[in-house]
């Protein structure tokens, strides 16, 4: 056995004994690869219609999941992009026939994104697609194991959440 292969099973071992600082060392170093690997869903060939982009998709994904108008601050905010970024997306979903902005009639700076009809039928038709691939991810598993899959998404989401909120001073970003 040579030395580096001892020196890096030391570190694995030391990474896995548990303490804070060595658990956000894990946590980042996972955490990339399973962004990476997660989004691949929103970069598979078969969703990527009509020339859209990631962000173009998590737009329509956003505005799919919602029950009305949504304001660009709160889908850039929650993308975790800036507003002037949103708004080159938007421009080419609005382009495209995917959805409407709007100023607000009492406060014109604030701008509301709606799906079009045509908006409508195909972010349903990425939820289908993105449904299809988590049916392929769960039929590999035995029932337990998606179980824990499930649950397991379900911890990350919500620890982040209240990551993010803890991390995010009140009054900024509202």
């Amino acid at each position: 056995m040579n030395v580096g292969s001892v020196h890096k099973n030391s570190a694995v071992k030391a990474l896995s004994k548990g303490s804070g600082a060595s658990d956000a060392a894990r946590l980042a170093e996972i955490f990339p690869r399973m962004m990476s690997a997660l989004s691949q869903i929103t970069h598979a060939e078969e969703l990527i219609h009509e020339n859209l982009t990631p962000s173009q998709i998590k737009v329509l994904n956003i505005l799919g999941a919602s029950d009305g108008p949504k304001r660009m601050s709160e889908i850039a905010k929650e993308l975790g992009i800036t507003q002037a970024s949103l708004t080159e997306t938007a421009k080419k979903l609005v382009a495209q026939g995917y959805i409407n902005r709007a100023r607000k009639v009492d406060d014109d700076r604030v701008v509301n994104v709606t799906l079009t009809p045509q908006g409508e039928d195909l972010a349903i038709e990425i939820k289908r697609k993105i449904r299809s691939y988590f049916n392929l991810v769960c039929d590999g598993l035995e029932p337990k194991d998606r179980k824990t899959l499930v649950e397991s998404h379900e911890f990350i989401f919500k620890t982040y959440v209240d990551a993010a909120t803890k991390r995010t001073p009140k009054g900024k970003g509202e």
